[in-house]
């Protein structure tokens, strides 16, 4: 990942918008998948319903 200065994003905004898009567009379904199945693989379950995180959220 690179580093940008302020002056250079607002200068280069799509130009710099452009590039993430470019690189999401490269990735094949079947690799899309496989990354979210791995990421399923690292994130450990909690007792907590996605409800309850909801609403958890909206206390603030």
């Amino acid at each position: 990942m690179d580093t940008i200065g302020a002056f250079d994003a607002k200068t280069h905004l799509a130009a710099l918008l452009d590039r993430p898009r470019n690189a999401a567009a490269k990735l094949s379904h079947d690799e899309i998948v496989e990354g979210m199945r791995a990421l399923r693989k690292r994130v450990k379950r909690s007792k907590t319903s996605v409800r309850d995180m909801v609403n958890e959220g909206r206390r603030y």
